[in-house]
């Protein structure tokens, strides 16, 4: 529903297990969205995005698999060298990449090699996270004007996938209020010293409660009040 450079630039910050990012130079142009479409003899993958340029012969054809705390799938071949092997006999004519979108914090490495070793030599599958698209929504949404149609599509994925967990934790006050009110009044208790009072979304406690030092945290802020338990 975004305009076209808004997929292309999520797709180009997927990246190889050795660092390569996915090369679209030259890329502008979604011809063609499909979900779930179905691959000959290759089953049926969450999306394929067919790219294209208005300035260049280049044709692309990305494959994307979705996770959400699951892995692979697939049985006795591994799926994501089905969903590629399918789509390269497919799609002759185009480049043919495969974008594993998936939760993990870290690159999942093992998944990705053991998909690899299934495949011929030069075929390079990428990977993207949940919390890079997260953090690409924000910054966008931040660089947008709030009255745009597009900032609303925005917002609504930067809200779910922070509701969701997938929101990195780059300071102490940068927690998920939604509220201007609840961010003055942990601001004011910042600054004066007050003991930190983390927003405490189901989402976002299971994410990152976890990872503080929560013997130096006496109490949390909740949207309801203050609770005096830890989580």
């Amino acid at each position: 529903m975004l305009p076209d450079e808004n997929l292309i630039e999520l797709l180009a910050l997927a990246c190889h297990h050795d660092g390569r990012k996915l090369d679209l130079t030259g890329i502008d142009t979604v011809r063609e969205l499909e979900f779930w479409p179905w691959l000959r003899d290759g089953g049926a993958p969450d999306a394929v995005a067919t790219l294209g340029s208005n300035s260049t012969p280049r044709r692309v054809k990305i494959v994307i698999e979705v996770k959400h705390g699951s892995g692979k799938s697939g049985g006795d071949e591994d799926q994501l060298a089905k969903y590629y092997n399918a789509a390269a006999r497919q799609y002759k004519n185009h480049d043919v990449f495969l974008v594993y979108l998936t939760h993990h914090r870290d690159m999942p490495i093992g998944d990705l090699e053991s998909s690899l070793s299934c495949l011929a030599g030069g075929a390079v599958i990428y990977w993207l996270n949940w919390f890079a698209v997260a953090k690409w929504s924000g910054e966008k949404l931040h660089r947008s004007q709030a009255s745009t149609i597009e900032s609303r599509i925005l917002s609504t994925i930067n809200t779910y996938l922070i509701l969701k967990g997938y929101q990195r934790f780059d300071q102490l006050n940068a927690a998920p209020w939604e509220s201007t009110g609840e961010t003055i009044y942990a601001r004011k208790y910042i600054e004066k010293g007050a003991p930190l009072r983390l927003c405490c979304d189901p989402a976002y406690r299971r994410t990152y409660v976890k990872q503080l030092n929560l013997h130096a945290i006496p109490c949390l802020y909740t949207r309801g009040g203050i609770s005096n338990e830890l989580c």
